[in-house]
C-alpha cells in the first residue's frame, strides 16, 4: 500500500501509526490520497481526515480561507 510521500509501508505498520496518534489523542492524516481506493483505504484503517489531489489541487491561501472549516477536528 502506498502511504505518504510514496512510500511503500505494510499494513501493519500503519495500522500501529494510528494506533499511536490515536492513544496520544492525535488526528491521525493519511496524505497522498490521489484515488477514491486511497481515500477507502484510509477508511478501512480509521483514519478520518486526508489530503491529496483526490480532493483538489494546491489553491491560493485567500481561496484556502474561503472554504469552510469544522467546529473541530475530530
Amino acid at each position: 500500500m502506498l502511504w505518504g510521500f510514496g512510500v511503500v509501508v505494510d499494513d501493519t505498520v500503519v495500522a500501529y501509526a494510528v494506533t499511536v496518534g490515536r492513544e496520544f489523542d492525535m488526528a491521525v492524516v493519511a496524505t497522498g490520497i490521489e484515488t477514491p481506493a486511497d481515500a477507502n483505504r484510509a477508511r478501512e484503517f480509521g483514519v478520518e481526515w486526508g489530503e491529496g489531489g483526490l480532493f483538489g489541487g494546491p489553491q491560493p491561501l485567500t481561496a484556502q480561507l474561503a472554504v469552510p472549516q469544522p467546529e473541530s477536528l475530530l
